[in-house]
């Protein structure tokens, strides 16, 4: 890999080999590197610098992996050129998405070296950024990409390839078929395969699953390939990717006779993969299918708690299923609404003798957001999420953080926080009123995230969701809520609807907020609406609370 930049005032700065660092996620236990990241480091770029970077791979055995290559970049790209030598015996086709912009390849040169051929160069000029957007397609789905798939590497029919049929089957053979489990590993794991499996749901399956989470600990990083000649490792270190604990999954499930199937998984936070390009770089992990009564697929995601539940990012995808001499693609049919995506926070407050307000604020986080934190704190110690999450409540309602409590959210479904300490809220006492704003979490966080003065795609919803909060405020002795402001106020965007009630009860002031977006995706077209309503609710929650002082 090779980096320059071109600085505004002519100047050519080489990016030296010590910023740029080669990282191993997935090892043999003799140390041999299965799977690298390159990270480029580039010093001192600023607004108007032009940046180089120029990087070649060279594949022994190309005709077993193909290639997908993007064009697009997050910045403005003034040039995006490709170079694709293979060698002279190989058959090779070549897509490009759109084909009417990026045309056909150009034989640039005849390489020298031994066995190769053509060198096929494509090249495309002045492409606008894809700008990373909240709630937008991936990346993948919006940039430009030419994919290469080699249908035959010789002159031999048997060296005939490059259909979904042939990987599979490769893929099958090579890194399935064969269970290299050891007896001990599974047992020192508490895996008891030999009993015989009687319940015919899939409670058994879970249990496998939960097992497996609990006793080995997921990398952050997947190959789609797992480490089945060296498994006992995975073992040794309580360390593997997802493709190595479905891998181990499968053949275990084989072992009690339960009827189980490989997959190939690409969700929707890579985008969607071309059927018309039978490639294995589409995928990012393997996984499983079960069928006891009723089919389901089990992924070994960090986001995924140990007790099994779908996650979003699989809910109505397209996969594939593997077998010994075929695939086929079967699409998840699992699906979500805002009652399994929903984010509550409830806040009880009370004066002191002294007028100051204190809080106890629970979150009880579901679903899709759930799911995020625990992706983002797999890794994380307990004190530190305490830290984080707390310094997230000090910066949105709490002004001092006396306690907080964390459930064990890594292992369940649901994500519960529970925090007291001094509101953020100031009290004014102004003759005979008190006056206060009511402040939040979870909706001051997700407004601060997705609020823009412009958007450049469509909106693409992880799924349905919504947000619940509620303020219980225990009104001072001989203080009122007039009547005059307990009103109800709602307010709607295509589909996507606020409401706020005012109520007392039993000298508790209760007020309630409901956000809810049932829907999926939103057109660009709608962002301002969007958010003039988020304007809307914003000024409402914020707007002054005003008890009045009963006269003695």
């Amino acid at each position: 890999l090779n980096a320059r930049i071109l600085k505004e005032d002519g100047e050519i700065y080489n990016v030296s080999e010590d910023e740029v660092k080669n990282l191993v996620y997935k090892e043999t236990s003799d140390g041999t590197a299965l799977s690298r990241k390159v990270i480029l480091k580039v010093p001192n770029l600023s607004i108007g610098d032009i940046l180089q970077i120029e990087f070649s791979l060279s594949h022994p055995r190309i005709y077993s992996t193909s290639s997908i290559s993007y064009y697009n970049d997050r910045d403005i790209v003034l040039y995006s050129n490709l170079y694709i030598t293979m060698p002279s015996k190989m058959k090779v086709k070549y897509l490009s998405f759109p084909e009417s912009v990026i045309g056909k390849p150009k034989v640039m040169q005849i390489s020298k070296k031994y066995g190769s051929g053509e060198t096929y160069f494509w090249s495309v000029r002045n492409l606008n950024p894809i700008p990373d957007e909240i709630y937008s397609l991936p990346f993948t789905d919006q940039s430009m990409m030419t994919a290469f798939v080699v249908e035959q590497i010789g002159n031999s029919r048997f060296d005939r390839m490059g259909t979904w049929e042939d990987i599979a089957s490769n893929f099958y053979e090579d890194y399935v078929e064969d269970g290299n489990l050891k007896d001990r590993d599974l047992e020192n794991i508490g895996l008891d395969f030999n009993v015989p499996v009687q319940d015919s749901s899939l409670g058994i399956v879970d249990s496998v699953y939960t097992i497996l989470r609990k006793s080995i600990k997921l990398r952050e990083h997947n190959s789609v390939f797992p480490n089945t000649d060296d498994i006992h490792s995975v073992f040794n270190k309580g360390e593997g990717d997802a493709s190595d604990l479905a891998y181990i999954m499968y053949h275990v499930l084989k072992r009690m006779k339960i009827p189980v199937e490989a997959v190939w998984i690409r969700d929707k936070r890579e985008g969607i993969f071309e059927n018309t390009v039978p490639s294995l770089n589409w995928f990012d992990r393997m996984g499983i299918l079960v069928n006891m009564n009723k089919e389901k697929v089990y992924d070994f995601d960090r986001c995924i708690p140990t007790n099994y539940s779908i996650p979003w990012f699989l809910q109505g995808i397209n996969i594939m299923v593997l077998g010994e001499d075929s695939y086929r693609p079967y699409k998840i049919s699992a699906s979500s609404s805002t009652k399994h995506n929903s984010c509550q926070e409830n806040h009880f407050l009370y004066f002191d003798q002294n007028s100051i307000l204190y809080d106890e604020v629970n979150l009880s986080i579901n679903g899709i957001e759930a799911e995020k934190y625990r992706g983002n704190f797999y890794d994380t110690e307990l004190y530190e999420i305490e830290n984080e999450i707390g310094e997230m409540l000090d910066n949105t309602c709490l002004d001092e953080l006396d306690s907080i409590i964390i459930n064990d959210f890594l292992n369940n479904p649901e994500f519960i926080i529970k925090a007291y300490g001094k509101s953020s809220v100031r009290v004014e006492n102004i003759e005979s009123y008190i006056t206060f704003k009511i402040k939040n979490c979870l909706f001051t966080r997700f407004r601060e995230k997705l609020y823009s003065s412009h958007r450049n795609n469509h909106y693409v919803f992880d799924g349905p969701f919504e947000y619940k909060l509620a303020w219980n405020i225990k009104l001072p002795k001989n203080c009122q809520f007039g009547e005059d402001q307990q009103k109800n106020i709602s307010k709607e965007v295509s589909n996507i609807s606020s409401k706020i009630a005012y109520t007392v009860v039993n000298d508790t002031l209760n007020i309630k907020f409901t956000f809810n977006v049932p829907i999926n995706s939103l057109n660009v077209h709608e962002h301002q609406s969007l958010m003039s309503l988020l304007d809307d609710i914003n000024k409402q929650l914020s707007k002054d609370i005003i008890l009045k002082k009963e006269q003695l």
